[in-house]
């Protein structure tokens, strides 16, 4: 990381591995039979932090693989989050795993007048809810269709879920 003057920054991460074990044990105490797998990102950003118009980051994780009773989920390629001119986007994207198929896209601006685009679409084994909260007992599939567009102070939401 190197910052000069004017807060402008160049600043890059580099993983290889890492156990997602410890990143959930920030949002729930650790237990021994939790979730396990493994997660991969290289990340960068660039330019004055007093002026993000003029940021630019991205991140890739080439890798998220997970596993809990049985349960797997992971990446089916390598995710991308790009952010640019105050906008963030997600590259089409795709999670998978056990009965689960959701593929992700979109961009979402911080500020100025770009339009929200967003979607999720894809079939959720509801059983994937205990990675998230384990002591939560769920069964069935959730299919999912949602799509966000508009202005980012009021955009349109169009979904249905069964």
């Amino acid at each position: 990381m190197n910052i000069s003057d004017g807060h402008y920054i160049q600043a890059s991460l580099d993983t290889k591995g890492m156990p997602i074990e410890g990143l959930l044990a920030l949002y729930a105490p650790t237990k021994t039979n939790g979730p396990r797998g493994v997660v991969e990102v290289h990340a960068s950003a660039e330019g004055p932090l007093d002026d993000k118009n003029r940021m630019q980051a991205q991140m890739i994780v080439p890798t998220l693989k997970a596993e809990y009773q049985g349960l797997q989920i992971g990446n089916a390629q390598p995710i991308r989050i790009h952010y640019a001119n105050s906008i963030v986007a997600l590259d089409s994207a795709e999670i998978s795993g056990t009965d689960t198929t959701l593929r992700l896209q979109g961009q979402l601006p911080l500020q100025g007048t770009a339009p929200v685009t967003l979607s999720a679409v894809g079939t959720v084994d509801m059983q994937l809810a205990g990675f998230f909260q384990r002591d939560l007992q769920s069964s069935g599939k959730l299919q999912i269709d949602v799509r966000a567009a508009g202005r980012t102070d009021h955009p349109t939401v169009q979904g249905s879920c069964a």
